[in-house]
């Protein structure tokens, strides 16, 4: 317990801050919920940078780090990592051999670009958080941090597609990709807002899934072969032989089902609905696709924060508010709230045990 209590004091911290400044359910006032995310974005940059061997990538990040001290500019060309994570890390390595300022700075480039994110385009903030935290979203940022960065510029790319904008899109991606390579695949997804999320679609995206799951081993064979590389799905390393739990795959498919049942009560215009409802479904396909292969579920990450700041919240105020009707008085929204609040926590606790 006392290796998670900070965890946990987090998740109590989202609707402890949140109900006062952002309210229960509602749309958010937006200084109030800058306020609101401003301050978890500070916190989390704190605890990211503080620390220490906790991450699967940890160790290795840090190693990287202090070896780069002793690169010149040249040696770091050939360096195999992303080059905007390299030349962040030579900036600050200017000043500095310790590797902890490096951690804080990664920190900065995925909470405060989230923060931004939940401020502006979430209904209410708090709720967005709490799904942030109970969906392991956050973490996932201290495991993947180079494709984490990409994932948050991969979500504001979304807001330029919804505005049929290819070329901003097209940069906010390349952008991603210089912190890692695997946003490229997210330039043809430009056309998701465009693409309605009704059940003939969903009958077709199905299908695709199915045939996708079963012939996943010579598709990831025949890709890495593309790629100049001999790769045998049987013969790779871990990540590609050895599937996750399928804990994942429901959790993220059970918020799609829930958004797709609600999706005519949302209140979203057309666009945006689509962008969420897609989002949540390429969540729930790249992790089906990990239970096979663990390193496939890692392209879900961009899909991650339109469904948790966006859609999430969506379906929060719908329920409340049809319980409120159903209630005939607030008691109902506070009891759906409550409930729904609760089940999220409980899947906390899951993920953390």
């Amino acid at each position: 317990m006392e290796g998670t209590l900070i965890y946990w004091i987090l998740i109590a911290l989202c609707p402890a801050l949140g109900i006062p400044l952002c309210g229960l359910y509602g749309k958010s006032r937006k200084r109030r919920a800058i306020v609101y995310c401003a301050v978890f974005g500070a916190i989390f940059i704190v605890l990211f940078g503080i620390r220490f061997s906790v991450g699967i990538d940890y160790n290795r990040y840090a190693m990287d780090f202090y070896e780069l001290n002793f690169q010149d500019m040249e040696e770091m060309g050939l360096n195999q990592r992303e080059k905007g994570v390299l030349f962040l890390v030579k900036i600050v390595e200017m000043f500095t051999f310790d590797y902890v300022p490096c951690f804080m700075l990664l920190g900065f480039f995925i909470y405060i670009p989230a923060a931004v994110y939940a401020a502006k385009c979430s209904d209410n903030p708090w709720i967005g958080m709490l799904a942030f935290l109970s969906l392991g979203v956050y973490f996932n940022s201290l495991n993947f941090m180079r494709q984490m960065i990409a994932a948050v510029f991969c979500a504001g790319a979304f807001r330029y597609a919804e505005k049929k904008d290819p070329l901003r899109y097209t940069v906010m991606v390349l952008i991603a990709a210089a912190f890692h390579r695997s946003a490229l695949v997210m330039l043809p997804c430009f056309i998701i807002p465009f693409i309605p999320m009704n059940l003939p679609v969903l009958g077709a995206a199905l299908a695709a899934t199915a045939g996708i799951f079963f012939t996943s081993d010579r598709i990831l064979s025949f890709a890495a072969g593309s790629a100049g590389k001999y790769y045998s799905v049987y013969s790779a390393a871990k990540e590609a032989v050895m599937g996750l739990d399928p804990f994942y795959t429901v959790m993220f498919g059970t918020v799609f089902v829930i958004g797709f049942i609600l999706r005519k009560k949302l209140k979203a215009a057309d666009r945006e609905k689509n962008t969420m409802l897609w989002s949540a479904y390429g969540a729930f396909f790249f992790e089906l696709i990990g239970t096979k292969h663990a390193i496939v579920s890692r392209f879900a990450l961009p899909f991650f924060f339109p469904m948790v700041f966006i859609l999430i919240p969506k379906i929060f105020g719908t329920v409340c508010e049809w319980a409120k009707k159903a209630a005939k008085g607030k008691a109902g929204a506070i009891a759906a709230a409550v409930l729904m609040s609760a089940v999220m926590c409980v899947n906390y606790g899951v993920l953390l045990a």
